[in-house]
């Protein structure tokens, strides 16, 4: 009766670890940012990057407009990179790196997928292709905001132009994803609460 009483609470414990992993990793309770949120933030980011020229005002506005369509949810970023030089400034791209993980990290995003292109199969013709692709997931476009306006991050996000010739960053809401943390996180605990009813039952 004992252990059959400990097995139970073995479950018990294994799902409620689950449960707060969950509460983190999906941001619970989810609420869109509100307009005054995103004009608070939008007001900060010019503020940090006292934007120049065309290209970084329009960045800016859309990053306003993404935010303004908030739906509370999860999503990728997609970022298309081409590199300057990488391997003189690839320093420069690690110190960005780490800034973006010290802040982004705590806030259940983080990296999905990096890979180097190997070549261009379809498409119109380009000069010159695209050198890696990477795929980030972010919890919320909260967590977004949040991240690209603190000041460590602020500080260190000029190191990116350094690193990066040129990039495209398309957000894309995730519909099919096998290999995601949660089912990962779940079979882990799954697994050690099987192996520690079969080791005690």
């Amino acid at each position: 009766m004992v252990l059959s009483g400990f097995v139970c609470a073995d479950f018990i414990i294994a799902a409620a670890i689950y449960l707060v992993f969950l509460a983190w990793y999906e941001g619970w309770p989810r609420r869109p940012l509100s307009p005054a949120e995103v004009e608070t933030y939008y007001a900060k980011m010019k503020a940090q990057r006292a934007p120049q020229g065309e290209m970084a005002v329009a960045m800016l506005e859309r990053f306003r407009a993404f935010a303004a369509s908030d739906d509370g949810g999860e999503f990728h970023m997609v970022n298309l990179l081409r590199w300057s030089r990488a391997d003189v400034n690839s320093e420069a791209h690690k110190r960005y790196m780490r800034a973006w993980s010290k802040v982004a990290v705590p806030r259940a995003s983080h990296p999905i997928y990096r890979g180097q292109v190997a070549g261009k199969v379809q498409g119109a013709l380009e000069d010159r292709l695209w050198d890696e692709v990477a795929l980030m997931r972010y919890r919320s476009r909260r967590d977004l905001m949040k991240i690209v306006t603190s000041e460590g991050f602020a500080r260190e996000a000029n190191q990116k132009g350094i690193a990066v010739e040129y990039t495209d960053a398309y957000p894309a809401t995730p519909k099919i994803l096998l290999g995601s943390p949660r089912v990962l996180v779940f079979f882990v605990l799954l697994v050690i609460a099987l192996a520690l009813a079969v080791l005690f039952g």
